[in-house]
């Protein structure tokens, strides 16, 4: 059991990015409906969150170090998944521009720093942490490896 939050991230990650990138009005994923997101994230996120608390009870007597990072990688993925949901919710998706004209790097901007922007950047930052716990501190990774 110790291992499913590592499995289970993956595909949640994914879902919600693609979720934030539909939300932001990017050009693409328009094809899919709002509510398919609205339905299918929350589980995944609820489901993700609890695993990785209970991979945290595993955890406890390490080293200051990694239980910083874990502190770290728990509190920003909480925020995010609360920041995409409440962007989710709250707000309707952007439409995609009429014209399929270049996208100027300014227009990328301004999307990256909308809402939806934002809860990708806390995702790729956890993401990051996350990756520091397996790589460095071998979290989730069997002893044999």
């Amino acid at each position: 059991m110790a291992l499913v939050h590592p499995f289970m991230v993956h595909f949640t990650i994914t879902c919600t990015l693609l979720a934030m990138i539909r939300w932001s009005g990017m050009p693409f994923l328009d094809w899919i409906p709002e509510s398919t997101f609205k339905l299918v994230l929350p589980p995944l996120l609820l489901l993700t969150v609890l695993s990785g608390q209970y991979s945290l009870g595993i955890l406890k007597g390490e080293s200051p170090d990694l239980l910083s990072f874990v502190k770290w990688h728990r509190a920003l993925g909480i925020g995010s998944a609360v920041l995409a949901l409440w962007s989710i919710f709250m707000f309707p998706a952007r439409k995609p521009p009429a014209t399929k004209d270049k996208i100027h790097f300014s227009i990328f901007l301004k999307k990256l720093f909308s809402l939806p922007g934002l809860a990708m950047l806390l995702i790729f930052l956890t993401a990051t942490i996350g990756g520091i716990l397996v790589h460095t501190f071998r979290i989730g990774v069997p002893s044999q490896i």
